[in-house]
């Protein structure tokens, strides 16, 4: 799903590659779990949770950019 949402948000201009590969802000995660709330794409994913996910990107939060990038 993050996948799906990066392409969608990529295709709209809203994110460069960098920030989609890289980890993820605590703004960029509000704007997936948004969007995985409301789209179309996301229904029948809606039992995943990202707590793990969202764990490690407060963790980052005070800590400056990153830049490692996800593979």
């Amino acid at each position: 799903m993050r996948d799906v949402f990066g392409f969608i948000r990529l295709k709209e201009g809203v994110y460069t590659t960098a920030q989609i590969d890289a980890s993820w802000t605590m703004p960029l995660w509000q704007d997936f779990l948004d969007w995985f709330g409301s789209a179309e794409e996301a229904a029948e994913y809606r039992h995943l949770t990202w707590e793990h996910e969202l764990e490690e990107a407060r963790k980052l939060a005070g800590s400056g950019p990153a830049n490692d990038v996800r593979m």
